[in-house]
């Protein structure tokens, strides 16, 4: 990555790009977006309109399952300034499971596509389309994707600025019932928020808040009614950047972004 890193720099001045006091971390996360599609969204945790000048991700899912995916499109909008994600190397497999590894690089800044991005404000990347069968596809960092530098990665204007992996399963499965939600109010927040869970039914859930380096911030035991009820997230006590919340037990698993600015 580091070779990488040197020549992103010297694009990044070949095109006149300015280096930003303040460059964002950007996540990444993978959604079903409609039938058989799945589409893959980055957050950043600062406006930003220089060079998006690489990123790299994988992702995975069974061996056992012929779940195929297309081609990766770009959004339009990314499509503008260049940045067209496309397979590198060879399908991987190990463990029962699937890798393909994607790296993009970029060539023209936002500014001169007359765009930017908005802090704590998600955009779309692009989308596959799933044909073949039904699958769990996971955009993810493991022990192979770490040997075969596929782990997520994002440089912009030619420094290393990747955030987190979030909401890491993404089932293709048809027929899904509804069941545990979240929602974080607001967000971004300047200080504390409101996580608001809805249950079907009453229990006992554990709460998990991570910063961008995993590291374990917050954590509680909360009773929620059936229906569910407001968690209260102490944002006035972290600093700010890009948090991960967890909430896990009363057969719910999600996580949620959560971004803090001051």
């Amino acid at each position: 990555m580091r070779i990488r890193s040197l020549l992103l720099a010297s694009l990044m001045i070949m095109l006149g790009v300015p280096s930003l006091a303040q460059l964002p971390t950007v996540d990444i996360t993978m959604v079903p977006s409609g039938p058989d599609q799945l589409e893959v969204r980055l957050r950043p945790d600062a406006n930003f309109d220089g060079l998006f000048a690489a990123i790299v991700f994988t992702v995975r899912w069974e061996a056992s399952s012929a779940a195929t995916l297309s081609d990766f499109t770009s959004a339009p909008e990314v499509a503008e300034y260049n940045m067209y994600p496309d397979v590198s190397g060879e399908m991987g497999e190990a463990n029962g499971s699937k890798y393909l590894v994607y790296a993009g690089f970029g060539s023209s800044s936002l500014l001169s596509e007359g765009q930017s991005w908005t802090a704590g404000e998600e955009f779309v990347l692009g989308h596959f389309t799933v044909s073949g069968g039904e699958a769990d596809f996971e955009i993810v960092n493991d022990d192979w994707t770490q040997a075969n530098n596929g782990d997520y990665y994002v440089s912009l204007n030619g420094v290393d600025r990747t955030g987190v992996i979030y909401e890491l399963s993404t089932s293709t499965l048809e027929g899904m019932v509804d069941g545990p939600t979240t929602l974080i109010q607001p967000n971004p927040s300047v200080g504390d928020a409101q996580l608001i869970v809805q249950l079907p039914e009453a229990g006992v859930v554990d709460l998990r808040i991570t910063d961008a380096l995993g590291r374990l911030v917050h954590q509680e035991r909360v009773a929620l009614s059936a229906g569910g009820g407001r968690i209260l997230l102490p944002g006035a006590g972290l600093g700010e950047g890009s948090y991960l919340v967890r909430l896990s037990g009363n057969g719910m698993e999600t996580t949620v972004p959560w971004v803090l600015q001051r």
